[in-house]
């Protein structure tokens, strides 16, 4: 089963393996994902400290699309996930977790 994870673009870079071109991306992961306890539809991510990075490198076409950030409490790092890409399952399940990776 396939993962969402929210993450900072840090840079792109184009490589060929075996003769095949590849678009890639470095991204730096968010701590944590999930969703709202209100809303399963409403994806929400803890970023990491300032200085903490966990880096990974995708395929460019792996990019489901692209995300605004919008602080839901008090706390510095913890954000709600908006985007113009409208999720129509439950994301609950499908919120990976960095750890994993």
């Amino acid at each position: 089963m396939s993962q969402l994870y929210v993450g900072s673009i840090t840079f792109f870079f184009e490589t060929t393996f075996d003769g095949v071109n590849d678009f890639l991306v470095l991204n730096d992961v968010a701590e944590l994902h999930g969703v709202v306890d209100y809303d399963r539809l409403m994806p929400r991510v803890v970023l990491r400290r300032p200085g903490q990075h966990k880096y990974v490198v995708c395929r460019f076409n792996d990019i489901v699309c692209n995300v605004g950030l919008v602080r839901y409490n008090v706390v510095e790092n913890h954000y709600k996930v908006i985007s113009h890409h409208i999720f129509k399952e439950l994301l609950y399940s499908k919120m990976g977790n960095a750890s994993n990776l």
